[in-house]
């Protein structure tokens, strides 16, 4: 009997099990001691797999930062190259500056998460450059609510959300394009809104954007959505289901993809580590990183909104 409750308890609870031996016949007791090595094996098989499965989770996530690293540094070099070619030589300088302030906020001294303040200075200086070589097809605001002061996040989550933005919804415009991003914190979950004026897609086309299998076979080329599956299976892969990006996109109306993060930690700080980049995150900006004058300050055109 005793034997028997001692089964059904490792049934229901096997991690926090502890096994008594049971005492009684020579029968009973080698049944006891088997059941306890069996207890034993069984715990210890849970616990390399549980190992086992924080460590590819780890080895996936470092895999897809490192795609997202050469694919942004490619679009990139690319718009710094076309600026050379064309004799744009300051606006040149300026765009590799920026370049380098951007690589400045994503090494991050090897971390995985950095102040909020950082992750919006990064898309600040990616759309100074895209700026430059759009020649003012679009204006950006970036703006961070209060409550998202002192906030940290997943670093590179905002840049290719941006990039698909630029290049499905602003590539042809004429200087009427507008792109909104919009920080915010809901309980303990932070938000981060990116919001375009462009043309939009069809709801076939928002479906496809993060499914992990399909997509364009040339991933490397630019606004292939990549960007997105990336950031979506990064956030997936570190807080689980519901979290990751979600999308609202209706032809001619806009879109609006919605960043869905936790609240991490801050990282323990080392010997030698910097302070913050930059400062608080800054109200409401252009994309050249300027306060908006008056005449910039006019709302969004209507756009889909997500729940």
């Amino acid at each position: 009997q005793q034997l028997e409750t001692a089964m059904e308890q490792f049934e229901q609870d096997a991690d926090h099990f502890a096994f008594q031996s049971v005492r009684g016949t020579r029968e009973v007791q080698n049944l006891s001691d088997s059941f306890g090595h069996m207890v034993g094996r069984i715990q210890r098989l849970m616990t390399t797999v549980r190992e086992e499965e924080i460590n590819l989770r780890k080895t996936e996530l470092k895999a897809l930062q490192a795609q997202i690293n050469p694919h942004f540094l490619y679009n990139t070099l690319d718009s710094v190259i076309w600026m050379t070619e064309a004799g744009r030589y300051e606006e040149a300088i300026q765009m590799v500056t920026s370049l380098a302030r951007l690589f400045r906020i994503a090494l991050s001294r090897g971390k995985s998460v950095i102040p909020l303040a950082d992750e919006l200075e990064h898309a600040r200086h990616y759309m100074n450059i895209q700026q430059i070589r759009y020649k003012n097809k679009f204006t950006t605001q970036i703006n961070a609510l209060p409550g998202t002061e002192g906030l940290y996040t997943m670093k590179l989550i905002v840049q290719p959300i941006l990039e698909n933005a630029i290049y499905h919804g602003m590539e042809y415009a004429d200087g009427d394009g507008e792109i909104l991003i919009h920080a915010y914190r809901e309980g303990d979950d932070l938000l981060i809104d990116v919001s375009d004026n462009g043309p939009g897609m069809p709801q076939e086309t928002v479906d496809r954007l993060l499914q992990e299998k399909t997509g364009p076979s040339n991933p490397s080329k630019r606004g292939s959505g990549i960007g997105l599956r990336n950031v979506h299976q990064r956030i997936r892969l570190t807080y689980g289901e519901p979290y990751g990006l979600e999308i609202q996109s209706e032809p001619d109306e806009g879109t609006t993809v919605r960043i869905r993060g936790g609240l991490p930690p801050a990282p323990e700080r080392r010997s030698g580590d910097e302070e913050t980049i930059s400062g608080p995150p800054r109200g409401l900006c252009s994309g050249t990183g300027r306060p908006l004058q008056s005449a910039e300050r006019r709302s969004l055109p209507a756009r889909p909104q997500l729940p």
